[in-house]
């Protein structure tokens, strides 16, 4: 990517739903945690 930045998607794997938003940019980190809370009932 241009101007410095790294790419946010280098490479791909199967997680836990709870372990992504530990594995998420920082500045989306939010936005994932209230996925997983709002998903969570559906993970077994």
């Amino acid at each position: 990517p241009p101007g410095g930045h790294t790419a946010e998607f280098d490479k791909w794997a199967w997680r836990p739903m709870q372990d992504l938003p530990g594995l998420i940019v920082p500045f989306k980190r939010q936005v994932y945690e209230e996925v997983v809370a709002a998903f969570r009932h559906l993970v077994s």
